[in-house]
């Protein structure tokens, strides 16, 4: 079990997309809001890939002791202010653990779509503090969430890049990291590194690592 946080991330084995994403909005809110992250079917105690880990170190992020896996489990989906997939059978299965958990689960670029263009900008919260504005946000995504309904619905995904090399990572980070900025945008607390796509990733070095789930 873990300790319910406001904002919980989820993927399917919490070795890969996930713990990603847990280590970029940490950097950049650091203890202002209380990030966890779960796997679906995730194992106790597997590492991050160093697939993973060669993207958060690209933008800057100091990993002393790389993050552990867990598994997603119904208390944490009971007490999560805000729930961000990184795919649509992510959400899904938030869903079918707590249905009314659904209100407040989205996939983390359709959260970062709803937000870029769905919530209209007077809506948008001005509150100084990340958690504030993070409270705020929620309850807007979720009202406006069927005004911008995407085309292909698989582009509110983010891929798998388990067992993949290098550039199956690259291709998750283009999707993962953009989509983390906008939300961090919507924060108020930015991000301390170049925006992807504008050279920070072609920085990005070492090999990504096969792992049995990601």
């Amino acid at each position: 079990m873990i300790t319910a946080p406001r904002l919980l991330l989820v993927c399917t084995g919490n070795v890969c997309r996930s713990p990603l994403a847990e280590l970029l909005l940490r950097r950049s809110l650091g203890a202002t809001v209380d990030l966890a992250s779960a796997g679906t079917a995730g194992v106790a105690g597997v590492p991050i890939t160093e697939g993973s880990l060669d993207i958060a170190r690209s933008l800057g992020v100091t990993v002393t002791e790389p993050p552990l896996s867990r598994g997603l489990d119904v208390e944490a989906v009971r007490g999560a202010g805000l729930i961000l997939g990184a795919a649509r059978e992510h959400r899904a299965a938030v869903a079918r653990m707590l249905p009314r958990a659904s209100r407040h689960t989205f996939t983390i670029r359709e959260f970062a779509r709803i937000i870029d263009g769905g919530i209209p900008e007077e809506n948008m919260p001005t509150a100084a503090q990340p958690a504030a504005r993070l409270e705020s946000i929620t309850v807007e995504a979720a009202k406006f969430r069927g005004y911008l309904p995407v085309l292909d619905p698989s582009d509110d995904d983010i891929l798998d890049p388990v067992g993949g090399d290098k550039a199956l990572y690259q291709q998750m980070a283009d999707q993962l990291v953009p989509a983390i900025e906008t939300i961090l945008d919507a924060l108020g607390a930015g991000f301390p590194w170049q925006a992807w796509g504008s050279g920070a990733d072609d920085d990005a070095d070492g090999s990504a690592e096969a792992s049995d789930r990601g």
